[in-house]
């Protein structure tokens, strides 16, 4: 049980590794062509897809998606979507800030 578990864990820590290497890829040339703007973005959607599909909800780490939540955000930057990029931005720091704020009570309660 614990070694299907552990094994679970290593197999998305290596496919978002691969999805990082590439969607970093993406966002360099995206830099200069939309359609690799594009597929960045597309493959950070990717990567959130992989990370909710493949963990128990209890292991979910926030900051992982929020962090690929920043990715979209560039993509959306390099394509010209700024307020589009401003919003996400917003959300995510909202709730890193939000995240922050109920560790500090948890911990100030404890």
């Amino acid at each position: 049980m614990v070694s299907r578990s552990l094994w679970r864990s290593i197999e998305l820590e290596d496919a978002l590794h691969w999805l990082s290497t590439l969607g970093g890829a993406y966002s360099n040339l995206g830099e200069r062509s939309l359609s690799f703007a594009l597929r960045a973005g597309s493959n950070a959607l990717s990567q959130m897809r992989v990370v909710l599909l493949s963990a128990a909800p209890a292991l979910l780490d926030p900051a992982v998606i929020r962090r690929c939540w920043l990715f979209v955000a560039m993509s959306r930057i390099q394509t010209g979507d700024l307020r589009g990029a401003a919003g996400i931005v917003r959300a995510v720091h909202w709730g890193n800030s939000e995240e922050a704020r109920t560790q500090g009570q948890g911990q100030s309660n404890g």
